[in-house]
């Protein structure tokens, strides 16, 4: 009866701590490029694990027409949160032997991590398409133009035809390789699969004109919720669980296991152990 109590223990532990601990696996899904003037856009979401030096913990981009999305599972919670919220500025089809791309340009303009990104009160740049830049803010972008606020304080209307591209922390770059393509001839509109994708800020390639180092790891945003701070990660809870669920059927043996090892050794050192078990049960 003991050991059939230890092995229930174990199976509890062990399903909780894979549940915290693994990510779903990378799945192809439907991806839509829509060139019409009025309609144009992406419909998609794009698995992503940092955005540039932002990591995102179970991260996807979701592209809605113009507006995008992203969302993440961060270390203190266990659904999946909206930490940025912004807009498509542009986006093309790039095909070629090696395969379909989809690149473009989008900005950021809310979401718990908008203030999280290096640099976030540089001013933004934008360089039109008649080699002019200005400088100042991008205070809204509508589906046919931006709304910008030149750092005299005047504000421009300047059509989405017209940028060429923005230079700011809020501004990021995507490249999202796609299969299965098929574009109407009619219209340009592509349909196909995609599953993962790269998201770089538009001042990346700068910062690495001036520094030859290599880029730091990405590093996931402190939390901004409230009731948060100092929370409990995933990792600690799984570690309380495997000691809360166990203990109380076998305290001396798994709590030596746990405490030097930590809770992802622990799980496999505990699966183990019961593996051991079960064959001197079917021995005897």
């Amino acid at each position: 009866m003991k050991n059939s109590h230890f092995s229930l223990a174990i199976a509890i532990a062990f399903t909780a701590a894979n549940s915290l601990l693994c990510s779903d696996a990378a799945t192809a899904a439907p991806i839509k490029v829509v060139k019409g003037a009025s309609t144009a856009g992406i419909d998609a979401r794009i698995k992503t694990d940092a955005l540039g030096k932002i990591k995102v913990n179970n991260g996807s981009v979701k592209f809605s027409g113009n507006d995008v999305t992203v969302g993440a599972v961060p270390d203190w919670l266990f659904d999946r949160h909206v930490v940025l919220t912004g807009k498509l500025i542009d986006s093309r089809i790039s095909s070629s032997a090696s395969g379909t791309v989809i690149q473009g340009l989008m900005y950021f303009t809310g979401g718990d991590w908008i203030n999280s990104f290096e640099d976030f009160k540089r001013p933004d740049n934008l360089e039109l398409t008649d080699g002019s830049t200005l400088v100042g803010k991008v205070r809204a972008v509508n589906p046919s133009n931006i709304d910008f606020q030149v750092q005299t304080g005047q504000t421009r209307r300047v059509n989405l035809t017209d940028v060429k591209t923005i230079f700011s922390p809020r501004a990021y770059s995507f490249s999202i390789p796609a299969t299965d393509v098929k574009v109407d001839a009619a219209t340009g509109d592509m349909t196909g699969e995609a599953s993962l994708g790269s998201f770089d800020s538009s001042l990346t390639k700068d910062a690495r004109k001036l520094f030859a180092k290599k880029d730091p790891k990405a590093v996931e945003p402190k939390s901004t919720l409230a009731g948060s701070e100092g929370g409990v990660t995933k990792g600690q809870l799984t570690t309380m669980i495997v000691l809360d669920v166990v203990n109380t059927i076998a305290p001396a043996i798994v709590a030596p296991i746990v405490a030097p090892l930590g809770s992802r050794s622990a799980v496999n050192q505990l699966r183990q152990t019961e593996i051991q078990t079960q064959r001197e049960s079917f021995s005897r």
